[in-house]
């Protein structure tokens, strides 16, 4: 476990797996920059058909099935060019703000549950855009599922909760709370 989590910020001096797969990545990743950012792709991408691996030239098998980048962000740049990435994050810090913003004022009416639920999704979100980092994860039912079902709670909460909090400011009452009926 210690090699592995030195491995992401140092050289651990191991041949092996580590280092090589590191190594690997990181060509592709240059490589992926080199042809979106600084080369032809730059507005449209590669597209969401092709292969990228087979395209970009870093298939490790010929029946290899690995199509993306082992960082989600970067498939979105590799896949969608500038104006699909920036798209991209700027979808990503908007509902952020929003998750938060929301998560402020219900401490602020001290809505424990709320603040509660905004804080569990905001951190198990923040983990799985960690974790596309390194990982095809986004592309993969096994998070994108619960990524995009986690964004819709998101936002479905903070549209709920507002409304919630505005009624009881108006009517002068005290804030919900989780006993509370309406």
């Amino acid at each position: 476990l210690a090699t592995n989590l030195l491995s992401t910020v140092t050289r651990t001096g191991d041949t092996g797996a580590l280092e090589d797969t590191k190594d690997w990545r990181l060509n592709w990743w240059k490589e992926i920059d080199s042809y979106v950012v600084h080369g032809p792709y730059f507005f449209t991408g590669k597209g969401y058909g092709v292969d990228l691996a087979d395209s970009d030239g870093f298939k490790v098998a010929p029946d290899d099935l690995n199509r993306n980048p082992h960082n989600s962000h970067l498939t979105f740049l590799a896949r969608s060019g500038v104006p699909g990435f920036i798209i991209w994050v700027a979808f990503l810090c908007s509902w952020f703000a929003q998750m938060t913003l929301s998560y402020v004022r219900a401490r602020r009416l001290r809505l424990r549950m709320w603040a509660g639920l905004f804080l569990f999704v905001i951190c198990y979100a923040l983990a799985m855009i960690v974790n596309a980092m390194f990982a095809t994860a986004l592309e993969s039912p096994m998070l994108g599922v619960w990524f995009w079902s986690l964004v819709g709670l998101g936002i479905g909460a903070s549209l709920v909760s507002p409304r919630r909090l505005a009624r009881s400011e108006l009517r002068n009452e005290a804030p919900l709370t989780p006993n509370s009926v309406e």
